[in-house]
């Protein structure tokens, strides 16, 4: 026999991929076994890859050399999936060519499938606020960025002013109240308008702010408002006239 025939499978066939986001790449280790299913050798054996765009290989092309019949060859290997990458299924072609006796040349491929897992990931640019504001006015001192550094959209992102005296005492306001969805990579700003009752006293007061959402739990944090002292005075009479 002349010429031969060559199987290919991986190990594993198909996996799934977690904890992909916004800055984190993952590797992937898989195994190609290289079966000589035919009578006769199959020589100078390379096993190469068709991978999606952006993403990276250790080694693009592998020899197994000569493989004589009813033997395989095992070659190890390793992706990275790059950060950034969306949920979903990819597909990594493994194309294997050989010779065989007579000198002619052949391939097989095999198909592999990757699956993405959804990750939403929030996160906020400071777990602890602070702001001044005077009693009996209404002031915005305070900003909150949601960030999206999973690979899938953050939902709906609510925001709840939950105990401390600026929380219970004060009236705390947000600006958006509610965000139906943020993307990965990017971010969403949120307003804080706080208003400090008349003639309450001066000093520095917390409250718990929850940002939260319906699909990756929640963010707390930390509100601290100045209330500032107050100055101002007035004088009864304005003027006075000697008798």
């Amino acid at each position: 026999q002349n010429k031969t025939n060559v199987s290919v499978t991986t190990d594993p066939s198909n996996t799934t991929v977690t904890g992909v986001s916004v800055s984190s790449s993952v590797n992937v280790s898989i195994k190609t076994n290289v079966t000589n299913t035919g009578n006769s050798s199959a020589r100078s054996i390379t096993v190469s890859f068709l991978i999606p765009e952006n993403w990276s290989i250790a080694e693009s092309l592998q020899s197994c050399g000569a493989v004589v019949f009813n033997s395989t060859c095992q070659a190890p290997n390793n992706f990275t999936v790059p950060n950034g990458t969306t949920d979903g299924r990819f597909n990594i072609t493994v194309i294997v060519n050989w010779t065989n006796l007579d000198g002619t040349n052949e391939l097989t491929s095999y198909n592999m499938s990757l699956t993405i897992a959804t990750s939403p990931t929030i996160d906020v640019s400071s777990n602890s606020i602070y702001g001044a504001v005077r009693m009996n006015t209404t002031s915005n001192p305070f900003n909150i960025t949601v960030l999206s550094i999973g690979n899938s959209p953050i939902l709906d992102v609510n925001f709840t002013c939950e105990s401390g005296v600026a929380c219970f005492n004060f009236t705390p306001t947000f600006e958006p109240a509610f965000i139906t969805s943020v993307s990965p990579g990017t971010n969403s700003n949120v307003t804080i308008n706080v208003t400090v009752p008349y003639m309450f006293p001066a000093g520095n007061y917390t409250g718990t702010v929850n940002v939260s959402t319906s699909n990756d739990g929640s963010e707390i944090v930390i509100m601290t408002v100045e209330v500032l002292a107050n100055r101002t005075w007035n004088m009864t009479p304005l003027s006075c006239r000697r008798s």
